[in-house]
């Protein structure tokens, strides 16, 4: 052998072994088993690994490996009429399980992204812990948002099976969540998931949220709009199926701030309508609110709900006035003379 090619030789010998493309499983058998046994879930395995290595460590500038890694897991475990319903179950099972054991790999942004947006659409609980660890630790804004998305979807499934810990554990997560200057994109789903439990602790932390959304968001905008309407009714549903007098106490006082911190017009009287009508429905009173009214009477109405609900114990408190009606009302008032608690 001439020298030229044994240096050839030696030169391929050191190139590392991932230059070598991984060739996948053949699923094509396995797909249409209705009994996936332990050496198809073994093959299934390997294949799975293959693309989560692909779609974790793609660096290519315009991460085609990643994106189409991606689109082939959920496409191996969405689509119907291609494979049974246990070959379906049992891939999402396993990549779900790959990707929990491949969690800390990511090698970009992006990567973590996908992983995430993977793990939210299989329909599979054993998704939730990296659901919630992503919530409560990611630092990327599109990591927390397809987590919560994903603990959305999830909800409904944990409701049918009656998995009340899994909603106290995402109850834990979301409140953990609660932070100033979180996207209201993420928290729409949360708050979409926290409706659906009635678990304890889901209505408890609904209650807090509700207090924090009244209190950090704008409803003016169409997104945060659509937000508050969809809080208002699932703080009068956990109202109605909750036993504990001071846990409904919470969840009313939860409208209450959400009442004291809106600002209806007759332009957009939407989220005054639903509030009133949510209270009236749980107290079976009425403070004469109309949404014809100007933007004043409208708001003035919203907090005669307030001190209602004070006078009948229903609350033990005020919710604290937005910041700049306190100051309109410290301005308003003589030097010296305290503030009427009546607003």
């Amino acid at each position: 052998m001439t020298r030229p090619a044994l240096l050839a030789i030696a030169v391929l010998l050191l190139l590392p072994v991932p230059v070598l493309a991984q060739v996948l499983p053949n699923l094509n058998e396995i797909r249409q088993r209705d009994s996936i046994g332990p050496g198809d879930e073994g093959t299934i395995r390997q294949f799975v690994e293959e693309l989560a290595r692909k779609m974790l460590t793609d660096t290519s500038e315009d991460r085609s490996g990643m994106i189409s890694a991606r689109q082939r897991l959920l496409s191996e475990a969405l689509r119907p009429g291609v494979s049974t319903e246990a070959f379906r179950q049992a891939f999402a099972r396993i990549t779900v399980d790959v990707l929990k054991q491949n969690d800390k790999k990511a090698v970009s942004q992006a990567a973590r992204v996908n992983l995430l947006m993977v793990a939210a659409q299989l329909g599979q609980l054993n998704a939730v812990p990296v659901l919630r660890s992503a919530l409560e630790n990611d630092p990327y804004s599109a990591s927390r948002y397809w987590a919560a998305r994903g603990l959305a979807m999830l909800a409904p499934k944990i409701v049918e099976n009656v998995v009340p810990r899994l909603e106290a554990e995402i109850a834990e997560s979301i409140q953990k969540a609660l932070k100033p200057g979180v996207s209201p994109l993420v928290l729409e789903p949360l708050f979409e998931a926290l409706g659906r439990f009635d678990h304890e602790q889901a209505h408890d932390v609904l209650a807090e949220g509700a207090v924090f959304l009244a209190q950090n968001t704008d409803p003016s905008d169409a997104v945060v709009e659509r937000l508050w309407s969809n809080v208002i009714k699932s703080v009068a549903r956990a109202y109605e199926h909750e036993v504990r007098p001071d846990a409904k106490q919470r969840l009313l006082y939860a409208l209450a701030a959400m009442g004291t911190n809106l600002a209806p017009t007759p332009d957009g009287p939407r989220l005054g309508v639903e509030l009133n009508a949510a209270l009236m429905q749980l107290t079976g009173k009425e403070v004469g609110y109309s949404p014809r009214d100007s933007a004043v009477l409208q708001r003035l109405a919203l907090m005669e709900w307030v001190e209602q609900l004070v006078r009948d114990n229903r609350i033990t408190k005020r919710p604290p006035l937005p910041k700049a009606m306190e100051e309109a009302i410290q301005r308003e008032v003589a030097p010296g003379t305290a503030p009427t608690t009546g607003g």
